[in-house]
């Protein structure tokens, strides 16, 4: 805060760079001050980095009208925090308005369920929506969050190419969802992240049949941490001999089979 003073030799609103100043004084140096008080004040509350939900809730709000005149925020990370999913209801509001330009969303490590994924599709469905990147590594998502996703994925407006699951409670089932997601001409994902899930052979010969349609766009896949033998990942590797693929990357059984190809 002080270096940007410095360097655009910013006057000090009338209450000063360090007491929050009245609503009504909405000069770009009094919305800097609010930032500073706010983010302060979230501190102030938190424990080991970590802010929960309603003190989220309650200054998130803040954060975003201050924020709103001037924010050219693209990656936005809140990852090990804990956040569930009203919190994400209310990060889902700010996503979807027209002055939101952020394009890099992590969510990783905290207690986002299903129920948040929901809402986190309504506003990825958004046409003013710019999110591209999505990480939701570590969370409580199951199939049925997945089948959520698979549906935002499919509309033309989802603007989503990264996605990250990591670490979820992600099954067969799940994957069967996301094939017929990954094949649906409007869905835009080319790198796609079930490290550490339950997935197993028969979810992998989906995926192999999906990575094979014209439509399909992904060409980056990460799969360790599974329960994937050497059958599965054999056919993996018959597919990226065919398709025009970048990274696949599996583990699984009682030893690791890694089939990583640069075509």
């Amino acid at each position: 805060m002080v270096l940007l003073r410095n360097i655009f030799g910013l006057v000090p609103p009338a209450t000063g760079w360090d007491t929050l100043p009245p609503a009504a004084d909405t000069t770009l140096q009094a919305d800097i001050v609010r930032i500073k008080c706010y983010r302060n004040t979230v501190y102030g509350h938190a424990s080991q980095a970590s802010v929960d939900d309603p003190t989220f809730s309650q200054y998130w709000q803040d954060f975003q009208d201050a924020l709103a005149p001037t924010c050219e925020v693209t990656q936005l990370s809140l990852d090990n925090n804990k956040i569930t999913d009203a919190g994400v209801d209310s990060l889902c509001q700010a996503l979807q308005t027209a002055t939101c330009e952020v394009t890099q969303l992590s969510l990783d490590d905290n207690k986002i369920t299903d129920a948040g994924v929901v809402s986190l599709c309504q506003a990825l469905q958004a046409p003013t929506c710019e999110v591209t990147q999505l990480s939701l590594g570590n969370n409580e998502i199951t199939d049925a969050g997945v089948v959520s996703l698979c549906q935002a994925l499919q509309t033309a407006t989802c603007k989503l190419t990264r996605l990250d699951l990591d670490r979820s409670q992600i099954t067969d089932a799940g994957v069967f969802s996301l094939c017929q997601a990954l094949q649906t001409a409007t869905c835009e994902v080319t790198t796609l992240y079930l490290n550490g899930n339950q997935i197993t052979d028969a979810g992998v010969f989906s995926l192999c049949q999906a990575l094979q349609t014209a439509t399909c766009e992904v060409t980056t896949l990460y799969l360790n941490g599974n329960q994937i033998t050497e059958a599965g990942a054999v056919s993996l590797r018959q597919v990226l001999e065919k398709v025009n693929f970048e990274v696949c990357d599996v583990a699984g059984g009682p030893r690791i089979y890694r089939c990583i190809t640069n075509l």
